[in-house]
Order: structure tokens, then sequence, then C-alpha cells
């Protein structure tokens, strides 16, 4: 038969399982709150500053047999074969190490170890006795400001206090700030489902977050037992029983709530899509709802679709008028989820494969009011906007006035005597300064040399263009002065009444278009 031999680990093996499958300080003191739990704590107290941390509990402890076992050996767990631990690979130990020169004091114990100098670790034996376990690590790296705090404001995002009292460097969290509340409606024997002030779509472990779902609800879920987890405690198993069970708690949830929805907006009515696109709910139980978001945001049912031709097209007023003409135009936003649902045969209806510029008459064009250019566009855009009006200040006397407008054609247009309209296309925000002004530059030389109606079909003559070419080189050095001297700090502060007055006007309009659709709804 030959000799028995066991295979060991390698010291370089070992070094890479602590240092490069590592996490953060965050992830060390998850790793110590779990040892803690399992030990039976029932109080936890966390000292952290940029330089070190302390972590200390009043559980079991370690004995010198369990120090050997367990403390000495990688791989290695007390909880193997445990149901109620929630640690089990034996490998925890390894992300603290990780962190800085570690000290760990326990009973008449105390281990040292700086795992970049040595794999392994200095036992120190008859020590006045402490209940419970106390870890000290002095960090190979101070934090900076933003991550200790970061690492101090996520330690209560980790773990919940529930029946154990918590403080964090000497401040107590407590079930209050939490603000735990129970859904005994939702709740089982396996899963508790709560709110809380500080928790919104979380899972918890015996009270240790394992991750955030994708949900429509804003309930959070804690297993009393210990669920399955991979090795980093950061996803669950999908094919163990506690996984199945908690998926199917879920889609009862969700089925419920949006069963009960009687007013979806477009984010809802997506997410409930979704779940119909993924067999969690069934179309048929929703066909009434409006859920569906058309391109000028008004929302229809699957009923309303239903073996209709359907196009798709953006928010904007070539979509209005196609709509407006009695054609069924989807927000983009809906485009890949509704033909996933259709493919699947989940939902039935046509698809009309024209964009709506193809079904209304070409040459639309209309003006606007600057708010509408801050919602459509943002206020990069309304920054660019009055930057042209200075320009027609500045460089033409103002000659014509200058108005806004929105076309499917035109970039501008001009009536030939007192008035220019830029489409709004022109200010878009993804635009540079200097590509606007130059843009607006030859669009005002332009309209400027028009001397009627630039609709007319005799209006661009050998007339036209000798007056235009004129005006550009009447004024080419007074644009390269406006370029160089005039930015959209000088064009913030010269016109900040006439933005702010247009900030809220476009405020006020979004405000009571909701008002209007809720009193319809």
């Amino acid at each position: 038969m030959g000799e028995k031999v066991d295979f060991v680990m390698a010291q370089n093996l070992l070094k890479s399982v602590i240092f490069e499958q590592a996490g953060s300080v965050i992830k060390a003191i998850e790793e110590l709150f779990q040892n803690s739990i399992d030990a039976g704590a029932t109080q936890i107290n966390i000292i952290i500053n940029k330089v070190g941390m302390k972590f200390i509990d009043n559980g079991k402890g370690m004995n010198k047999k369990e120090i050997d076992e367990y403390f000495r050996q990688f791989g290695n767990s007390s909880k193997i074969g445990d149901k109620d631990a929630i640690g089990k690979f034996g490998m925890g130990r390894g992300q603290v190490f990780a962190q800085g020169y570690n000290r760990w004091r326990t009973q008449i114990y105390m281990m040292r170890t700086d795992c970049k100098k040595s794999l392994s670790y200095r036992l120190k034996e008859g020590l006045e006795y402490l209940h419970g376990m106390a870890v000290s690590v002095m960090f190979y790296k101070k934090m900076g400001n933003w991550e200790y705090e970061r690492t101090v404001s996520a330690i209560k995002e980790y773990i919940m206090p529930q029946g154990i009292k918590i403080t964090i460097n000497n401040s107590s969290f407590t079930e209050n700030e939490v603000g735990i509340k129970v859904i005994d409606e939702y709740s089982t024997d396996l899963f508790e489902v709560f709110e809380s002030k500080l928790y919104e779509r979380r899972i918890f472990s015996k009270s240790l977050f394992v991750k955030k779902f994708n949900t429509t609800t804003k309930y959070n879920i804690n297993c009393k037992e210990r669920m399955e987890l991979n090795m980093a405690r950061n996803d669950l198993h999908e094919d163990k029983e506690s996984t199945k069970k908690l998926y199917e708690l879920i889609a009862e949830i969700e089925k419920k709530e949006l069963s009960d929805t009687k007013h979806f907006d477009a984010t809802k009515g997506k997410d409930l899509l979704k779940f119909i696109k993924e067999g969690k709910l069934q179309a048929k139980d929703f066909m009434d709802k409006k859920i569906i978001e058309l391109a000028d945001g008004e929302l229809v049912s699957i009923s309303d679709i239903k073996d209709k031709q359907v196009m798709f097209g953006e928010k904007n007023d070539i979509s209005d008028r196609a709509i407006q003409a009695g054609y069924i135009v989807v927000s983009n936003n809906f485009r890949w989820l509704l033909k996933d649902l259709k493919r699947s045969s989940k939902i039935s209806f046509k698809i009309d494969f024209r964009s709506p510029a193809e079904v209304v008459p070409k040459g639309y064009r209309k003006q606007i009011k600057e708010g509408r250019l801050y919602k459509d566009h943002g206020k990069k855009a309304l920054l660019h906007w009055y930057l042209a009006k200075e320009m027609n200040r500045r460089i033409f006397n103002n000659s014509r006035v200058l108005s806004l407008g929105t076309s499917d054609v035109f970039e501008a247009w001009t009536d030939g005597y007192d008035l220019i309209t830029l489409n709004e296309n022109m200010f878009r925000s993804g635009n540079k300064r200097g590509v606007v002004v130059m843009n607006v530059f030859h669009v005002l030389c332009h309209e400027n040399s028009h001397e009627d109606d630039d609709t007319n079909e005799t209006s661009h003559d050998g007339n036209f263009y000798k007056r235009y070419y004129e005006l550009v080189e009447r004024y080419k050095r007074r644009i390269g002065d406006f370029i160089i001297f005039v930015g959209l700090r000088e064009i913030e502060r010269k016109y900040r009444d006439d933005i702010e007055y247009d900030i809220a006007q476009a405020k006020l309009i979004k405000k009571i278009k909701k008002n209007k659709k809720q009193n319809q709804k």
C-alpha cells in the first residue's frame, strides 16, 4: 500500500491567500464581527483611528488547543458542521493579518504576528485571565481622512445591533439608531423582513450584511440562520435551499406590492416589466396597469399596445407630433425591454420599424422658452444660449432680436427684418464653448444676410452670398476677441437673474405637469 503522506501548503501560497485575497479594513472588521457572533458575544467594542484599531468582545474566547487547531492552521475551522455558525472556511483571520501588525489576546494567552515579516506568530502564556477576545491591529498603511470616515461609517452598514451591545469609538450603536420596523406580513420563521432608517434593499445573514439586491421594494431581509455564502462572504450560493427560499420570498413581496400599486411612474413600470421578462410575474396580471412610457412622458398599459403597431423614439417634438397624429411612440428607454418581451411571447405587439421623423411632415419649426432648453439640455446649454445673446449684442449690435426655437430641419431661421431664431440643438451641453461661438457666429452672419423670409426659394442668390462674406470679413476680428475674452463665468455673472428665472420656470412647469398627471390618475 505504501506510506500515507499528507499534502502541505507552501508558504508563498499562504502569503498570497493572506495578502492578495485581502480586502479593506472594513472587511477585516466584518470578519471579527463574524467570529464574535459565533463565539456567543453579547458586547462588542471597537476603537479605530487612522493608524490602527482595537476590537474587543465578551465571547467564549479560545483555549490552548483551539489556538493550535484553529488559529495556527488555515482552512481548519471549529465551525465546520455547525449550521448556526456564520464562518466555516477557517480563512477569515487572514483579512485581519493583511491589515497590519496583529496582537490577539484571549483567556491567558497572547498571539502576536506580523505576516509581512514572517508567516508565524509568537505565543505568550500565563497572562491575567481575559474573558472573550481582544484584537489590536497597527495598520501597515495609515488611512487618509476620506478612507477613515468611510470605514467608520461603513461599520454601521455591515452589522445590525440586534441582541448585541455595540460601541464604536465609545459611542453606542443601538437598535434605535437603525430604526428597525419588522414587517410581520412578509416575515417567516426563517426570514425577518424589515424597514430601516439606515438600510435599504439589503440581505443580512444572522445580522451580518451580505449584499444589496435589485428589487422594487425598499425592505431588507435578515436570515435568522446561517446562509450558504461564497468564501468572500459577498454573495449567495444560488443552488442552496436557503437562497432559493430567499428569492421565493422576494418574488412574493414584489408581486404583492406591485399588484397593490395603483399608480406607476416610468421607473416602477420598467421594474415591473423586468420581472415579467424574468418570469417572476405574469403579464396577464398587469394588462391594464399604465406602466409603459411613451415618448411624450405619458404612460399606457399593455392592453393599449396589444397587437398594435409600435414605434420607438426620443423625447422630442418630432415624437410628440407623431403621437398627436395617432402613432404609438414608446420611449427609447423601453425599447430593448419590450423587444425582449415580444421575442419571448410574453407581450404581443407589432414593431413599426420607421422612426417618428419618417411619419411626420418635414420642415417643422417653432419657438420655445429658455426654460425648455434647461429642462432638455441642462444649465450649460442655457449658458451657451446667453453666450449667443451676448455675441449678438457685442458683434452684431442687436441688429435683429434673438429667440430660441426647435426644428427637425432648420439650424436657424429669420423673418428677414427683426428676428432670428436659433435651434436649441446648437446649445447642447456636450458642445465646447469655442465650437458653440463659431457655429453661432457663422449662423448669425448667414441669417443677417437674408433680406426676407429665409424659406423663400430665391433667398440664396448671388447677392445673399456677397452680403454673407462681407459680414464674415467685417466681424472676424471681433469674434476672435470674443472667444478670447468672454467666458461662461462672465456670462453666468452678467445674466444671473435671467438664468435663475429660466431654471425656476422649468421647475415650475415640471411641477405643474406632475400635478396634472396625478390629478388625472
